[in-house]
């Protein structure tokens, strides 16, 4: 599994070492990184999946898988968030709960973020 650092450098403290790292790479600077759809400064892989609570603690980002059910929510939330438009985000994000797209925001941030 591959994680994004998108706060900083990879350095002592800032990923979890509990589990199996194949590789370790710092860009040097951040770049844009399509499959995250934002900024970062590196990437690991590990051997496993990094459980979602590891990745959320070091604020790490996974890629961003497509998933066709998320695919026009978020591009809507994308567009809202590009407007800054509070009530459109408000009315996506509620729509994706009421049918039961989504379990919490982060699963469709992170999905419009490839949008953006």
């Amino acid at each position: 599994m591959r994680v994004w650092s998108t706060l900083r450098p990879i350095f002592i403290g800032t990923y979890p070492k509990e589990y199996v790292v194949k590789e370790i790479v710092n860009f040097g600077g951040r770049k844009m990184v399509p499959e995250i759809g934002r900024l970062a400064y590196g990437y690991i892989d590990y051997e496993q999946d990094l459980p979602k609570e590891e990745q959320e603690h070091y604020d790490l980002w996974p890629e961003v898988k497509e998933d066709p059910k998320l695919g026009a929510a978020a591009k809507a939330l994308a567009e809202a968030l590009e407007k800054s438009d509070m009530s459109k985000i408000s009315k996506v994000l509620e729509k994706a709960y009421e049918t039961n797209l989504i379990e919490d925001d982060d699963e469709l941030v992170r999905a419009a973020h490839k949008y953006m």
